[in-house]
């Protein structure tokens, strides 16, 4: 995939699916993503991407991640993105 391909992809297809998902209105405070930049002079990224995702605390990041929608969604996210 590349990289142009990825942030579209990442935009409007991962960001929108983990929106969705109930549990992220729940326990999810902020939800950040940044995409990289190449520069000049300064060596090419290792990562396409950093996603932050904020919890109240760490009680609501682990009940957030144990949750059933999250595992499902997740194992479709990762399906989606290794095909």
């Amino acid at each position: 995939m590349s990289f142009q391909d990825f942030v579209n992809y990442h935009k409007n297809k991962h960001a929108p699916l983990f929106t969705s998902i109930p549990e992220a209105e729940q326990y999810v405070r902020k939800y950040i993503v940044t995409h990289v930049i190449e520069a000049e002079g300064f060596p090419k990224p290792a990562y396409d991407a950093i996603t932050e995702i904020w919890f109240e605390s760490f009680k609501d990041f682990h009940k957030f991640f144990a949750t059933e929608t999250i595992s499902k969604k997740c194992i479709l996210m990762k399906a989606i993105l290794l095909t």
